[in-house]
């Protein structure tokens, strides 16, 4: 195209274009006219893309050129394929659009209207971007003279109502030429899923219910999941007009109907938010026990949301203040004033008020029984609390189990003003810990019954891995009782449980249970060994074993309780240094080794005392180096004289064999050896003058 024809174009220079048509009639052509830019726009495109109705008057109406050079301008296409009728639609100019509309339909020598049904690049036609840039005057001339038209679809699927309830909500003169004809023909054809017309319907669902009211039936349609229009209403203005969509009998019908994921639409409403949904649903007898394929029901769902919403309520500082110093009866002037409500809010740490009581530090002043009351009014209201989660993964079970039985509370009693006792004898914790249980057991049958599933608390997992009861286990002291009180908990499932360390609860139990011989700390160990026998073979971290913690720890109760239940082949080795668990016991006191060698015999041992970890010393090379001469004669005593050569000449990845060690040890006299220890001298060896390394090396000697 000639820049001074483009330039009068977009001005609406009409005096050029007559120039022009002079000279073009000496010549006898019309292509000058027909001519187009780079992007293929052509004089009309421009002029109307411009609004110069003026100028598009002169071209189509005022004989600039011939008919047929009209038809031609008129049908040319831009590089996105629209004609200047498609231009015309999306200027929404109503002067221009017709002006072109009356040529066409009218004048033009062409299959009628042929320009206003050709598609542009996306298929769309002059009503489709109409509609797309809202102009609604412009879409309403083409649906009351072309009714036609309205079945059309782009390379979208989408028809003219789907764009209007995308783009506009027109008012269309005749509503029943649109519905009828968008949708009648397509609903005998589509009865199934997969219908673009759905989401058309759920459009105008939201915006108006003008569908329902000329085409009832089409609440029959579901899309590919099942899903009806209830289903897929995300949003609903007000509870009024929800209702008043559910007094559609044909809407009504659909209250229970489930996907084919089990969802129901209060399911969704409940998922989307949607609490005007909610509201109309229920009052209109929606059942809230179906459960989805998740076992999940949509009353779960609903409470699951109503929670989440409140929980967003950040916690005040008195209120945090107040519960660090255990006051309960401004927590309770609280719950009076503002309803259950308030507890809802949580601290920085996303930290409930369960969460926040059962943590109890020392000195804090409580009144044991007004403290468990008030810890029960919240379980009464909200059961759920006892396993929600902190930032940190943390239930408040977890929080519970973190308190030391040694903590030291001010006791308040009628009798007195205070009393310094501590939790393990107040048995304050498991008063707590049988509350929680008997509160969330007693809801969870409750929620069973109407589809509603929650995570068990004690076997819920923090950011480190740690159940309840590994928390239990991590604390020194732990009270037996409060132990055993957690196994009775899921201890099938809880034993197999481990952490991030690798650690299941009996490598806790292992160490933490010292050699007391209490009959609860064996139950302990002898009820975790049954629940998961396999926790005796798996290596933490470190490359434990449960057994291996125990000789580390010098735990002989524990060490007999597991070699009594388990096979010798409980008996390996360390992972990272190749240490068995006679190597472990070197650094404990002589006792250790003689208590088990005592309770299980020499040879429950023999292989283990020939065994070397990854630098190829033994037990007894380790007992000498360190100057554990009684380590040493416990291991030698007993044994066989065949067997003791061959122990005493076995040597490590330095060729050293214990007689070596043995001959090169530095004498040290009995006194000695036992003051650097710090220890008192046993009276069997008060008056001896003998050196330490004799006690052995004189076995040796005798076997020689």
């Amino acid at each position: 195209m000639e820049i001074e024809l483009y330039n009068a174009a977009l001005s609406g220079d009409v005096s050029f274009l007559k120039d022009a048509r002079n000279k073009e009639i000496e010549s006898g052509s019309e292509e000058y006219f027909l001519k187009q830019t780079d992007h293929k726009n052509n004089i009309l495109h421009l002029g109307i893309q411009y609004q110069q109705f003026g100028f598009v008057e002169e071209v189509v109406l005022k004989g600039l050129v011939s008919k047929q050079a009209i038809d031609k301008l008129m049908n040319q296409k831009n590089e996105d394929g629209n004609t200047p009728v498609h231009v015309a639609a999306e200027v929404g100019d109503m002067d221009i659009f017709k002006l072109l509309h009356n040529y066409v339909y009218e004048e033009t020598v062409e299959e009628e209207g042929s320009a206003f049904i050709t598609k542009n690049g996306e298929g769309n036609i002059p009503l489709h971007v109409a509609l797309i840039h809202g102009n609604v005057e412009v879409a309403k001339l083409l649906v009351e003279n072309h009714p036609k038209m309205v079945n059309v679809i782009n390379n979208y699927k989408e028809t003219l109502l789907h764009l209007a309830t995308m783009h506009q909500p027109i008012e269309l003169v005749d509503i029943s030429i649109i519905y009828n004809k968008s949708i009648d023909v397509p609903i005998e054809k589509r009865k199934v899923a997969n219908t673009p017309y759905l989401d058309m319907i759920k459009l105008l669902l939201e915006k108006d219910r003008l569908i329902l009211d000329h085409c009832p039936h089409s609440a029959e349609l579901r899309d590919g999941s099942s899903k009806t229009i209830l289903h897929l209403l995300k949003t609903i203005p007000s509870y009024k007009e929800g209702k008043d969509l559910l007094d559609v009998k044909e809407i009504f019908g659909l209250r229970n109907h489930q996907d084919k994921e089990g969802n129901t639409p209060l399911h969704m409403a409940a998922k989307n938010l949607n609490f005007y949904m909610v509201r109309v649903l229920l009052d209109s007898s929606a059942k809230q026990s179906i459960r989805n394929k998740d076992g999940i029901s949509a009353a779960s769902l609903i409470q699951e949301q109503f929670e989440q919403t409140l929980e967003k309520n950040q916690m005040t500082l008195e209120v945090c203040e107040a519960i660090d110093r255990a006051n309960m009866s401004f927590l309770r002037e609280k719950l009076h004033n503002f309803g259950n409500n308030y507890l809802f809010s949580r601290d920085s740490k996303r930290r409930n008020v369960l969460h926040k009581l059962m943590q109890i530090s020392n000195g804090t002043p409580v009144i044991p029984n007004d403290f468990v009351d008030f810890i029960e009014e919240v379980l009464e209201s909200f059961p759920t609390f006892i396993g929600q989660v902190d930032i940190n993964g943390d239930t408040p079970l977890h929080i519970l189990m973190r308190n030391s039985p040694n903590t030291l509370i001010r006791y308040v009693s009628v009798w007195s003003d205070y009393c310094v006792l501590s939790l393990s004898e107040l048995k304050f914790v498991l008063r707590l810990l049988e509350l929680c249980y008997t509160y969330f057991e007693r809801y969870k049958e409750e929620a069973r019954s109407k589809g509603a599933h929650y995570d068990r608390p004690w076997l819920v997992q923090n950011s480190k891995g740690n159940t309840p009861l590994h928390e239990a286990l991590l604390i020194k002291n732990q009270d037996p009782e409060v132990v055993v009180k957690l196994l009775e908990f899921d201890i099938n499932i809880v034993a197999r449980l481990t952490n991030n360390l690798n650690e299941t609860p009996l490598h806790l139990a292992a160490e933490i249970f010292n050699y007391s011989g209490e009959d609860v700390d064996s139950v302990i160990i002898d009820d975790l060994a049954k629940a998961y026998e396999d926790a005796a073979y798996t290596h933490d971290k470190n490359g434990l074993t449960p057994l291996l913690r125990a000789a580390q720890s010098g735990n002989v109760i524990t060490i007999s309780r597991l070699l009594m239940y388990f096979s010798d082949s409980v008996m390996t080795s360390d992972e990272k240094h190749g240490q068995t668990m006679l190597h472990l016991l070197i650094q404990h006191q002589p006792y250790c080794i003689k208590y088990l060698y005592k309770a299980h015999g020499n040879s429950k041992f023999e292989k283990q005392i020939f065994f070397q970890n990854y630098e190829g010393d033994t037990p007894l090379h380790l007992a000498i180096k360190g100057g554990r001469f009684f380590h040493a004669k416990h291991f030698l005593q007993g044994m066989e004289t065949g067997t003791i050569s061959k122990l005493l000449e076995s040597k490590n990845n330095a060729g050293v064999t214990p007689s070596d060690l043995l001959g090169s040890s530095q004498k040290i006299p009995v006194q000695s050896y036992f003051k650097e220890r710090g220890e008192i001298v046993p009276l069997y060896m008060a008056d001896e003058l003998l050196l330490l390394p004799a006690i052995c090396f004189s076995i040796y000697l005798e076997l020689a």
